[in-house]
């Protein structure tokens, strides 16, 4: 099955506050890097994403994802995982093709992780 795409998750996405500063306001929807999520050259399931402020977007894709992990002392995928929350509750994402997309990731720690937003 091919990843998860929606232009209507994306700017459900746009809309929350940022995960870094909490800021509301137009954010970025921005594809979790480094975890696997997408392999070689490929891009994510949307899902997998979270709300970034437009000029940490750009920091992150300039100085990398782990210098910005290390730099705001957040990691990706808890912040993934937090959106992925609000969007269960909020009813804009369907379970069943979520559970799709988070079996569909290899490594086994991360997936985990993932299965939390269920709880």
């Amino acid at each position: 099955m091919k990843p998860f795409r929606s232009k209507k998750y994306m700017e459900y996405v746009r809309g929350l506050p940022c995960s870094i500063t909490g800021v509301t306001g137009q954010t970025d929807p921005h594809h979790a890097k480094g975890y696997g999520f997408g392999g070689m050259s490929c891009k994510p399931s949307d899902f997998f994403i979270m709300p970034l402020k437009h000029d940490l977007h750009q920091m992150l894709h300039a100085q990398g994802h782990s210098w910005f992990e290390d730099m705001y002392n957040k990691r990706q995928i808890d912040c993934v995982v937090k959106t992925l929350r609000k969007a269960l509750q909020d009813g804009v994402i369907e379970e069943d093709r979520l559970l799709v997309d988070i079996m569909a990731v290899t490594n086994r720690e991360y997936r985990n992780i993932l299965e939390k937003c269920f709880v």
